[in-house]
């Protein structure tokens, strides 16, 4: 059995880099694995590879800043897998293509309390208290 045999995953930044092989990773190990990110075609292609390589996958798009789309991303992830066990909050609020020398006041005048942290968190709780407790012990 994979370690993660039929657990349910949010990885967050999962379109590129980290997240992305992260998200492979998880599902090598089993995982349901929910590829979240502001990126949909890069999502979509990562969910293609999982699929192609036998795993379990869809896409949500977010935008971590936004509670109402993090509560909604838990949402999908319970609604489409039936449960949420985990995640990997990868993504960062640094666009792309600037690099951190171009990033001006407002930029991290709006970043500097890590908010979007706290909410993914908060919410990610509430979709894993929902989730049914196997009665059943499980081994690893």
């Amino acid at each position: 059995m994979k370690r993660l045999e039929n657990k349910v995953a949010i990885i967050t930044g999962a379109a590129m880099g980290m997240g992305m092989d992260t998200a492979k990773l998880f599902a090598e190990e089993g995982a349901k694995v929910v590829v979240a990110d502001f990126n949909e075609e890069a999502g979509n292609a990562v969910v293609k590879e999982i699929i192609a390589s036998g795993g379990t996958a869809t896409f949500c798009k977010v935008d971590i800043s936004d509670a109402t789309q993090v509560e909604a991303m838990v949402k999908f992830a319970v609604s489409t897998y039936g449960r949420l066990d985990c995640a990997v909050n990868n993504a960062a609020m640094k666009p792309d293509n600037n690099s951190f020398e171009d990033l001006d006041e407002e930029y991290w005048d709006r970043h500097k309390n890590s908010l979007e942290i706290l909410l993914i968190e908060r919410r990610i709780i509430e979709g894993i208290l929902v989730t049914p407790v196997p009665t059943e012990p499980t081994e690893y």
